[in-house]
């Protein structure tokens, strides 16, 4: 395995992680203007974080759960499972 396909493995990896741990938090999103809501609150953490010149991986990481939580919970509002709603290519 290359050291990016390993990199991407953990990466995925911790946003699972993170997605299973604010899933059993917090309730799903009442709306896709919530899920936005959350998203650009993760966003602006993050950018407060660039702009101090700070790297932070948690942030990103969270970012990227809330990506998946929001791709899955607009699948079951559609009635499909999170992979169902697939794009085909």
């Amino acid at each position: 395995m290359r050291k990016s396909e390993k990199k991407l493995r953990e990466a995925l990896a911790e946003i699972e992680a993170e997605y299973k741990r604010a899933t059993a938090i917090y309730p799903p999103f009442n709306s896709t203007h919530e899920a936005y809501a959350v998203l650009l609150e993760e966003v602006d953490e993050f950018w407060d974080d660039v702009k101090a010149n700070r790297a932070n991986r948690v942030e990103l990481i969270q970012i990227g759960a809330m990506v998946v939580r929001s791709l899955c919970e607009l699948e079951l509002r559609r009635g499909l499972t999170c992979h169902e709603g697939e794009a085909q290519g």
